[in-house]
């Protein structure tokens, strides 16, 4: 459907003409708004994706949340609606703008050989709670020319206080962090999409090595197509090609400590050292995975389910399954006193008592039962 028959195809849904305010964009022949958006609850990005899709947009949105990865992604399927709309005159991106009268002056003019005009408004600080107030663009938005989309893009949480946001709160979508399982199907998709697959293990071992940032594990895994091209992305291509955080880097250390392997563990750990992480960040990172022992044996111990343990660590099932074998070698107590170890190297670092390499290394051979 043209985007100059929207409003009036809602308006013959709805059984009186439309107004400002509410309306819908559609593109694409016999696509159109099955609701009116004026006074809808807030969605998530699931089902703004699944009316990208369909054709079914909104007027006006709000984008907020944690996750950005998906905040822009959506928001360049719908920029990409415009290519074709004279995007240089009907599209306008405006980054943490305090001129008012621009942004008014943007949703309110006509769009040029074209039905509507996209304004995208990014970290608007009438949305943020250091920012002034905005009373023009408040009553511009109540009453939102049918001319225009507009979509508010906050890369956190808009400031719920704030009239913009009050007004902006039925139109919200929101973008909450991804989970282990949201980025795993992410990452199949996107490999199939590639003529590529992802090996048993491999895609939970690049979260894990790269951590659960989205925009960080998809840049990671762009290395990995680029590298593989063709055929299947195994753990060992992970561990070639990945950057690991420091996260990673301890877990590989640790390896070697769980199995027994102090010699190989310390010569981990000098290289560790050497790209520059920082002692007290290691023991951070050592701390860790004991906490993910001590969860995988309160869950063998049947003290918490296998579904609360994997919550417990972040959603990861690819550290508890690890975790967990590791765990079996150890009792609560042994565990509880590598926990011990940590705890104390760190109170000798910030004391001054022992030099940050001696306390980390005293740390790891004590905190085990070893002793050097």
């Amino acid at each position: 459907m043209p985007l100059c028959h929207a409003a009036v195809h809602l308006s013959l849904v709805r059984g009186k003409p439309a107004s400002k305010g509410v309306g819908a964009v559609g593109f694409g022949p016999g696509l159109s708004c099955l609701y009116p958006v004026l006074g809808r609850e807030s969605m998530d990005y699931l089902a703004l994706n699944d009316a990208i899709k369909k054709g079914e947009l909104g007027n006006l949105y709000l984008f907020q949340g944690e996750e950005n990865f998906t905040k822009e992604r959506s928001l360049r399927r719908i920029m990409e609606l415009w290519k074709d709309q004279l995007p240089e005159i009907n599209l306008s991106v405006y980054q943490d703008t305090s001129r008012e009268d621009e942004l008014v002056a943007a949703i309110n003019a006509l769009p040029m050989m074209a039905d509507r005009r996209l304004v995208v408004v990014k970290d608007c600080p009438a949305l943020q709670s250091r920012g002034g107030d905005m009373p023009q663009l408040l009553e511009t938005v109540k009453d939102l020319p049918e001319t225009t989309m507009a979509i508010f893009f906050m890369r956190g949480k808009a400031d719920g206080k704030r009239s913009l946001t009050k007004a902006l709160k039925p139109y919200a979508v929101e973008f909450p962090r991804l989970g282990e399982k949201e980025m795993l199907q992410y990452l199949r998709v996107d490999a199939r999409r590639r003529g590529l697959a992802w090996d048993g293990g491999a895609a939970e071992r690049l979260i894990f090595q790269v951590g659960d940032d989205m925009a960080c594990v998809a840049l990671e895994a762009e290395k990995l197509y680029a590298a593989v091209q063709e055929g299947r992305i195994t753990q060992e291509d992970v561990e070639r090609y990945g950057t690991r955080n420091i996260t990673a880097n301890v877990f590989q250390m640790m390896d070697q400590v769980l199995r027994g392997r102090m010699g190989e563990a310390m010569v981990r750990l000098e290289e560790v050292l050497s790209e520059g992480e920082q002692p007290v960040m290691l023991l951070g990172g050592i701390a860790y995975r004991i906490r993910g022992l001590m969860v995988a044996k309160a869950a063998e111990l049947g003290r918490m389910t296998q579904g609360e343990a994997i919550k417990k660590l972040r959603g990861s099932r690819y550290f508890f399954q690890n975790a967990s074998r590791e765990a079996k070698k150890y009792s609560e107590a042994q565990i509880c006193q590598a926990m011990m170890a940590v705890t104390e190297a760190e109170f000798a670092i910030k004391s001054g008592r022992m030099r940050d390499k001696a306390a980390v290394v005293s740390a790891i051979f004590s905190g085990f039962g070893v002793r050097g």
